[in-house]
């Protein structure tokens, strides 16, 4: 490879065209035989909820076979092969999408979790050895690992009815489970904590209530209903956002059609106390349908308000809610294909399905909500170190990643990675590797042909270029020259810019580029022979912003993401 065709590879990669924002660095099949509903529908599930966690540079899935017995799948990172475990004492009972596995992980003590098979059932519940996570290396993989099937998390106090489990992870290393008790339309929200130290779940809290009166343009009164939050999530410090929709309990008329209003809450001291929007402490515990400043968005019934939106945390803080339905613009322009029909007829009531739009609802720094309707469909949302939100979108044929930037107000929705797939069923995505990596690690199920009782469930994994930048910017702050750093395993130190390379490999050329193209600094590298290590010290040449940083050594060459601050 000659120098000049390297100038011309690193002039295209530091153009930062959308399309380039990603590279995809794996593409396998964790299993050819998963199973499927009643022969014949995928199985991500009813929310699709979460499946694949990542610790100690392994990743771990869980679903269910073509048997309907448990499967909990582990590889090493990046390119491992996956390493099956099938849990035989179980059949799931295969009657509905409500009933997935919950896959949850406690990086303190290294346990797997998992919540499998509800629909207002007893809890479904096992979890793993201790350490399993922590020294995957020395861990023999089996069943021998996995408890038996649990109905409680405290011991003597069995869970039931019981439907719609999530896990999410605690910054410090440990577990939060949060479930409804109760039926649709009239049931409670609960959570539970996990202590790693320990190995003991703490006794569960309702942290929202099904009480309060609620009447509206149906001339009805309800005194009962549920809670379906979004996904809940925590800030790197702890402090834990939950929104949610409630669903009332109308005779004949349950189902999106009564759904409405988005709500909102917070805890900065992992549920010990609880603020609403207005950030002070909450009325009424747990809150109900009355309780003031948790009601955030206000969207009657009968607008076809869709349960189990998306939700994440930007780097700013900020609450982005992205939920699907109709609104009285998109309603009227569809009046003409229902003549005469009004809210109160139950077409209505769901939502025509023509009239269904998609937004995103965000809270800005002093707690006021904004809007935006987006223009494409939504499935994963996650955001960026720069709070750049992106759109996983997952169809039969295609998979398409979408960014909303933090500079444009998040009212430019453009692709930023597209490719084609087969039959795919909507994507979930490991979070655990998106906010330790920048990698979009998305698994699938293919649609099934026909009456096929098996399908393939696929991970794709989708790497961010230039990763995030939040540890770079703090280690900007702390040096005294403005300088940037960046060394190949994702760390980043004060002091000069720097790439450790591999023994042997000879850096030809780099540059830094700026958004919109053009060259900010160009130069052979400075290459310490004894430590094989690029060197740029920023003297004040490069002014405060986002850069790319490309360089070129034997046989490749890589784009990195940078931000130099003061």
């Amino acid at each position: 490879m000659n120098l000049v065709f390297i100038v011309i590879l690193i002039l295209m990669a530091g153009q930062a065209r959308a399309q380039d924002l990603f590279t995809k660095i794996s593409d396998a099949i964790i299993t050819s035989d998963a199973g499927t509903i009643q022969k014949g529908v995928a199985f991500p599930g009813i929310g699709n909820k979460e499946r694949s966690v990542t610790d100690k540079g392994w990743q771990y899935y869980a679903f269910y076979n073509k048997v309907q017995h448990i499967c909990v799948a582990r590889r090493k990172l990046p390119n491992g092969d996956w390493q099956v475990v099938e849990l035989k004492d179980y059949v799931h009972m295969n009657t509905d999408g409500h009933r997935t596995i919950n896959l949850g992980l406690s990086p303190k003590d290294g346990t797997l979790h998992l919540a499998f098979d509800h629909h207002n059932t007893p809890l479904h519940y096992r979890v793993s050895k201790v350490g399993v996570t922590s020294t995957p290396e020395s861990v023999l993989w089996n069943a021998d690992l996995f408890s038996e099937v649990r109905d409680y998390l405290v011991p003597g106090k069995g869970l039931k009815p019981f439907t719609y489990p999530r896990f999410v992870t605690v910054p410090d290393g440990n577990l939060l489970f949060y479930f409804r008790l109760g039926a649709s339309g009239n049931g409670n929200s609960f959570y539970s904590f996990y202590d790693g130290s320990t190995q003991k779940w703490s006794e569960y809290k309702m942290f929202i209530n099904k009480g309060g009166m609620y009447s509206d343009h149906f001339n009805d009164s309800e005194a009962d209903r549920s809670a379906y939050p979004n996904p809940a999530t925590f800030e790197p410090d702890g402090k834990l956002h939950f929104t949610w929709v409630w669903r009332e309990r109308a005779a004949g008329n349950n189902g999106r059609g009564d759904n409405h209003d988005i709500n909102y809450i917070y805890s900065d001291d992992m549920g010990k106390t609880w603020k609403g929007n207005n950030d002070k402490p909450l009325s009424q515990f747990p809150p109900d349908v009355n309780t003031p400043h948790v009601k955030v968005v206000e969207i009657i019934r009968g607008y076809g308000l869709v349960n189990d939106g998306a939700q994440t945390i930007d780097a700013q803080g900020r609450v982005h809610v992205m939920m699907r339905h109709t609104t009285d613009e998109s309603m009227a322009a569809v009046a003409k294909q229902y003549p005469g029909i009004a809210y109160t007829n139950p077409v209505m009531t769901y939502g025509v399905p023509e009239a269904w739009r998609f937004h995103h609802y965000i809270r800005e720094s002093d707690g006021t909500w904004s809007h935006r309707q987006l223009p494409n469909p939504f499935g994963e949302v996650v955001s960026d170190d720069e709070s750049n939100v992106y759109f996983v979108v997952v169809g039969e044929k295609s998979l398409v990643v979408y960014r909303s930037t933090a500079a444009a107000n998040w009212k430019d929705m453009q692709p930023v990675y597209s490719q084609a797939i087969n039959n795919a069923y909507p994507a979930k995505a490991d979070m655990s590797r998106w906010a330790n990596e920048k990698v979009l690690s998305l698994t699938y199920q293919e649609m099934p042909i026909q009456n096929e009782t098996y399908t393939k469930i696929r991970v794709i994994d989708l790497k961010l270029v230039g990763g995030g930048s939040t540890s770079l910017k703090d280690a900007i702050k702390g040096s005294s020259k403005r300088s940037i750093s960046y060394s190949r395993n994702g760390k980043f130190q004060p002091g000069s810019f720097k790439v450790t390379l591999p023994q042997g490999e000879n850096v030809l050329s780099f540059q830094i580029i700026r958004l919109d193209g053009t060259v900010a600094f160009r130069s052979a590298p400075t290459i310490h022979a004894a430590s094989n290590v690029l060197l740029f010290e920023n003297d004040g040449r490069l002014d405060n912003g986002i850069y790319f940083v490309t360089f070129s050594h034997v046989n490749q060459q890589q784009t990195f993401r940078v931000w130099v601050s003061p």
